[in-house]
């Protein structure tokens, strides 16, 4: 990295960081017998994104606050819906007492207008393979009767039937949209955008904004960090989806799936 410059650097470093924690999200899922030193890395960085598997679940935290587990499933969409916007607005307050801190001026300030764009990317990226998994979660039933009567219960929670108003409403209105939006509607927007100003990459208003997502790349491959979000993203619905196999077999499944980058 030493043809980098310190913009180029920080976006590279920043990339990195936010990709690490995207894997480590999904790696913890899986149940395997990690060695020691992964199984404590992993649950150092999964402190940053909440999971089922840490201890910061948000489940238990929801338990704790309402006393029971009823709906807890409907609760922790919202919360991990809310989430990101939560979180980018903590990162532009931070971001604003950073430039009180230095006497800079905050109306008219071009670079906090840039930086509140960056900051959003950066946590829809972090968060993104945590939200596609809770929407998702909305459509997993098993049937608990038998198959000549079944009866279908949500997977996380058994006291909830699918397919009910109450089921359709948080699965249909809230979830499914919800998924389009942080899985299809999101990355696609980005992508035109980049696909625009393919030929501007290094102009410094479209490098400001995007070079989050290009920067290390080839000109030619601005793209690519898509097809990485792709692969993330199916690796997710196979752990949502085929969560009732072993371990084993979701691992040989996601194996196939980095073929898909270079096709």
């Amino acid at each position: 990295m030493k043809h980098l410059n310190n913009s180029d650097f920080q976006s590279n470093l920043m990339k990195i960081t936010v990709n690490f924690l995207q894997v480590s999200s999904i790696v913890i899922q899986y149940n395997f017998e990690w060695p020691k030193f992964i199984t404590n890395l992993i649950n150092v960085t999964n402190k940053v994104i909440p999971s089922d598997k840490n201890g910061f679940s948000i489940d238990c935290i929801i338990a704790m606050i309402s006393g029971d587990n009823r709906y807890i499933l409907f609760i922790k969409l919202v919360v991990t819906l809310v989430e990101p916007y939560v979180m980018w607005a903590l990162l532009i307050l931070t971001y604003i007492l950073y430039l009180k801190i230095k006497s800079e001026q905050l109306i008219g300030n071009s670079k906090l207008k840039k930086n509140i764009l960056v900051l959003f990317i950066i946590t829809a990226f972090l968060l993104q393979p945590n939200i596609i998994q809770t929407t998702l979660e909305m459509f997993r039933c098993k049937n608990y009767e038998s198959d000549s009567n079944p009866i279908y219960f949500m997977k996380g929670d058994s006291e909830t039937e699918c397919w009910t108003s109450l089921h359709l409403f948080w699965s249909l209105v809230v979830a499914l949209p919800n998924f389009v939006f942080w899985t299809i509607l999101l990355p696609l927007a980005l992508l035109l955008v980049l696909k625009k100003n393919a030929k501007n990459l290094k102009d410094p208003e479209i490098y400001a904004r995007y070079s989050f997502i290009y920067e290390g790349l080839k000109k030619e491959r601005y793209y690519w960090e898509f097809l990485i979000l792709v692969r993330k993203t199916l690796i997710v619905i196979i752990f949502v989806f085929l969560n009732f196999v072993s371990s084993q077999s979701q691992v040989i499944k996601t194996n196939y799936l980095p073929h898909l980058a270079h096709q």
